[in-house]
């Protein structure tokens, strides 16, 4: 049975602070009671009720309390209960300094408002020193300027317009308004301070008009640099000299961090970013003592010892000592000591310069269930050029349910490998199904690179896969059909007397970026995604309509040749099967992919979610449900409002980032690719209930399993810097040596290969 947890937002602060408690696992349709130190506390709403899933959420005011952590709980109608803790920080008053200067500093003694609620509580010509109360929100105002607060900016015209500002206890704050009078350039963020990895909106103006825009973090060129990693890749200023994108805080240390942007006349102009220490992983966060918890600090002071305590003592970590790097970040691990007790523990990781970040972990007795993984088959014949690169079950027993657990797995290199289920023993058939020819001597991303089995095998016996060879002088994907019989030794093999037919060719191939996952929907309509070759942008082929490399393709396989001699026709409902232009590909289905490596098609709910991996900066999950243009090249992540106007243009359902997650060391170093990807369904109780319709999808870099949770009950969250809604993940799985590369789900659990020649199922026990 899941356990119980809480959250808090914040987790600190002073009394009269606003918490917002969250919590999950507790029992469906439940009364809760939130406490504060073990008595009930007045929430809002007044009557918390867990939803169907067992979850709830609830704001709650801080009593008048010592400076000193405190106990929140919530306990549910069966008992179920948890605890976190919340630190009460000293209420005083703080002091805002405020001054007006135009770009270059200069002083410029503009009448300055303070005001709380709507009342007037300062005025002053600058420099002016205001007192507030911590915990308070105030709002500063200058008017007849473009005013800068904190370094964001606004134009108020010919009147005051205050924009809020949040003043935290024991700080004192200079806040420099920087006017703009003479139509310099200026830079402005949409927050002040953040972690690596987050995603930072940056806003320009007064730069020349229709002007390329670099744009850098200290001096690192995040756009454009032929490696860009801003969004969009190639930033152009309007007709005004304005610009809007997005960046992604790279791996830097912790404080001050110069964001500025320069145009193609070096107009330029900078701001200031501050890095927080994080752990974007930290995994698992509940679970037995004994349990290895992996974490990626960043934004920490560089080339720093690290010390991890679990309630105030130290912890032993891996690697020992920890030091970060000089970007300020240090991946490892520590386990649960055996003294902990079942309950919630404060997590804090800091550095020799006094910067912490704070979590905690949850234990669980021995008897509640949590994740594993178990390799079911080993030592598969792989190599360098030959690796295990996808699976999928025979449907023995009909469509849409779930045959007798025999499978096949892919080789690189053109082999095909059946293993067979014999009660609960999964083991490889003495011979290949078939050696598919294809290229070889390609490590990276070619060769036999998808499969997928009529979901009417019962009938047609036939399996398609997608694969790497040469033609007319270079590198082409196709896809190509066997048809599946039995040996006199009971082996599946593939047909000789059949042999093997053409379905769909003239993709246009290369060492990388070929795709060529494929799935079949419920209507019998084969599913294919094609990379777009690693041409490096503005050169992709993505958004060329006349090229099928790129997208997600859908075709109809027919059993003998249609009309046109093809083994495959056209759906009327393909976005483009009506054109009258002969150049643009009936077959495209969705457009504008990088490298679609893995998708997967909900067999309840018609859902098509595909795994993209990214450049340098997002790995994203594309929701494909109905056709669309997913912007790459001119895109990567999440946009403000669509920048480049691309027509039928879609946002990512989910994204992660490189910065504060890829591995710096080891073999994975500086890599990072989402893989995998499968939606979950289940009649049984193999994983907690929460689960039922996430997908879930790894990266073979970082070494994890993710579950995307269904946004029905588990509603996006809306990024600051985008305005994007972002899905809600939960970790299930980490610090695997390779995560999945494919993944299909089988008797209510989920089963893998990675690339190194190993079957593994994801167990909850």
């Amino acid at each position: 049975t899941p356990v119980a947890t809480i959250s808090l937002n914040p987790t600190s602060g002073p009394t009269g602070t606003s918490v917002t408690v969250t919590g999950s696992n507790f029992v469906a349709n439940s009364a809760v009671t939130i406490s504060y130190d073990n008595t009930a506390i007045t929430t809002n709403p007044a009557t918390v009720t867990t939803t169907s899933t067992g979850s709830f959420s609830a704001t709650i005011t801080i009593p008048a309390s010592t400076a000193a952590p405190h106990t929140i709980s919530a306990t549910d109608a069966s008992s179920n209960s948890a605890s976190v803790q919340f630190t009460v920080t000293t209420s005083t008053t703080s002091t805002l300094t405020v001054k007006s200067q135009d770009s270059t500093g200069n002083p410029l003694g503009q009448y300055t408002t303070l005001t709380q609620g709507g009342t007037t509580v300062g005025t002053g010509f600058t420099p002016v020193t205001f007192t507030l109360n911590s915990g308070v929100q105030y709002s500063v105002g200058v008017s007849n300027y473009k005013i800068y607060i904190f370094d964001h900016w606004q134009d108020t015209g010919s009147t005051v317009n205050p924009r809020p500002i949040s003043i935290t206890a024991n700080t004192v704050i200079t806040a420099i308004f920087r006017t703009s009078t003479a139509g310099q350039p200026f830079v402005s963020l949409n927050t002040a301070s953040g972690s690596n990895g987050d995603s930072l909106k940056v806003v320009g103006a007064n730069f020349s008009p229709s002007s390329q825009i670099n744009i850098f973090f200290d001096a690192i060129q995040m756009s454009p640099d032929g490696d860009p990693t801003a969004n969009p890749l190639f930033v152009t200023s309007d007709s005004t000299g304005g610009f809007v994108a997005v960046i992604e805080v790279p791996y830097s240390s912790a404080g001050a961090h110069t964001v500025s942007a320069k145009d193609a006349a070096s107009k330029s102009a900078s701001t200031q970013f501050t890095v927080k220490p994080a752990s974007l992983l930290f995994n698992p966060a509940t679970g037995h003592v004994d349990t290895t918890v992996n974490f990626h600090a960043s934004g920490f002071a560089a080339n720093s010892a690290i010390t991890i305590t679990l309630d105030g003592t130290p912890v032993a970590t891996t690697p020992s000592p920890l030091t970060t790097s000089s970007e300020g970040e240090a991946p490892g691990s520590f386990t649960i000591p055996t003294s902990a007790t079942v309950g919630s523990h404060p997590i804090q990781i800091s550095d020799a310069s006094g910067n912490k970040y704070s979590t905690s972990f949850t234990v669980t007795s021995t008897s509640t269930p949590v994740f594993s993984t178990q390799n079911i088959v080993t030592g598969l014949p792989v190599t360098q050029t030959s690796q295990t690169d996808g699976m999928a079950f025979i449907p023995d027993n009909g469509p849409g349910v779930d045959g007798s657990g025999a499978f096949m797995v892919i080789l690189k290199g053109g082999t095909v490998i059946v293993i067979k289920n014999t009660s609960g023993t999964f083991a490889k058939q003495s011979v290949p199904f078939v050696t598919v020819p294809v290229v070889q001597g390609y490590a990276e991303d070619a060769g036999l690179l998808g499969i997928a089995i009529d979901p009417h095998w019962t009938t047609t016996h036939q399996v398609y896969f997608y694969r790497t060879v040469s033609a007319s002088g270079g590198l082409e994907d196709q896809v190509v059909r066997y048809t599946a019989t039995t040996d006199s030794s009971g082996n599946i093999v593939a047909d000789t007397t059949k042999g093997q037919e053409l379905i769909l060719g003239g993709i246009r191939g290369d060492t990388a970026h070929n795709g060529g996952h494929l799935k079949f929907d419920s209507q019998g309509n084969l599913y294919i995604t094609t990379g777009d070759n690693f041409f490096i942008p503005p050169a992709s082929p993505a958004l060329d309509l006349t090229s099928l490399d790129g997208k997600m393709l859908r075709i109809t396989p027919l059993a003998t040749p249609g009309s046109n001699g093809l083994l495959y026709s056209i759906p009327s409902t393909n976005p483009f099967a009506s054109s009258s232009d002969s150049t643009i590909r009936k077959e495209i289905y969705s457009y504008g992919l990088r490298n679609p490596f893995t998708f997967d098609i909900d067999s309840q709910t018609g859902k098509i979610y595909i795994n993209a991996v990214g450049y340098h900066t997002w790995e994203t999950v594309l929701d494909s449900t109905t056709p669309v243009n997913f912007g790459w090249d001119q895109y990567e992540g999440p946009t403000i409002g669509n920048p480049k106007n691309l027509a039928n243009y879609k946002e990512p359902t989910y994204w992660y980032p490189h910065a504060g997650m890829e591995p710096t060391t080891g073999f994975v170093a500086d890599l990072e690719a989402i893989t995998g990807g499968a939606f979950y369904h289940s009649t049984g109780t193999q994983y907690p209930s929460q689960l039922q319709g996430a997908y879930f999808f790894g990266d073979y870099a970082i070494g994890y399993i993710v579950a995307l949770l269904p946004t029905g009950t588990n509603p996006p969250q809306i990024d600051p810097a985008s305005g994007v809604p972002r899905a809600q993940v939960q970790t299930v799985m980490s610090g695997l040596s390779f995560a999945p590369i494919d993944m299909s789900v089988w008797n209510g659990k989920l089963y893998y290969v990675d690339l190194v020649g190993n079957v593994a199922v994801l167990n909850y026990s």
